[in-house]
């Protein structure tokens, strides 16, 4: 049930009523049974079932809905082709499997394998890994993210210490390396 204008629901008609009774009366009316014994008056009530309902918020919602593509243009820019995505190299994120983030990557993965069934790992899996291990060999070796960035470093003393794989260590490093703890250090 709700309020109505000459036989039609309308979500305004309160408003309406509300100017009218002002405008009879005042502004500054204050009495309840003034104001209910106008509202009685004058107030038109509509009734719907439910389906109506529905199908009356199904139009609403369409008429509101952002369609897709309505909206900012695309750029050229901002599509890439197939062989871009070759080009874009994230670095790996270790997650541990003891932490939050790791049971809950782990309940994901167990749930997608059910979903796919099947043996796991699968037989190209292996290969997939393999492939994107040597490319981030190769990345490095060509250096990094500095390539593509388009940075690259010039100075001629600090290309030839790259060459010879020379790593110079600051304090913190320094005592680290030196540390009872650190008994391995690895630099790739």
């Amino acid at each position: 049930m709700g309020l109505a204008t000459d036989g039609e629901f309308d979500q305004y008609a309160i408003d309406t009523l509300i100017a009218q009774f002002e405008e009879q009366y005042s502004v500054n009316e204050k009495d309840p049974n003034l104001w209910k014994a106008f509202f009685r008056s004058r107030a038109e009530y509509i009734t719907r079932c439910n389906f109506c309902m529905d199908r009356l918020e199904q139009e609403r919602l369409k008429r509101e809905a952002k369609l897709p593509g309505a909206g900012r243009a695309t750029r050229p820019d901002d599509i890439s082709s197939d062989e871009e995505d070759e080009e874009v190299i994230f670095d790996p994120m270790v997650v541990t499997r003891a932490s939050g983030e790791g049971k809950m990557m782990s309940k994901w993965l167990d749930a997608a394998r059910r979903r796919i069934g099947g043996a796991f790992p699968k037989k190209e899996a292996r290969n997939q890994m393999e492939r994107y291990a040597e490319r981030m060999r190769k990345r490095k070796l060509d250096g990094g993210k500095q390539k593509i960035a388009g940075i690259r470093n010039v100075d001629p003393e600090a290309q030839a210490r790259e060459q010879k794989w020379e790593v110079e260590l600051n304090a913190a490093s320094n005592a680290l390396a030196v540390s009872e703890r650190a008994t391995t250090i690895i630099i790739y």
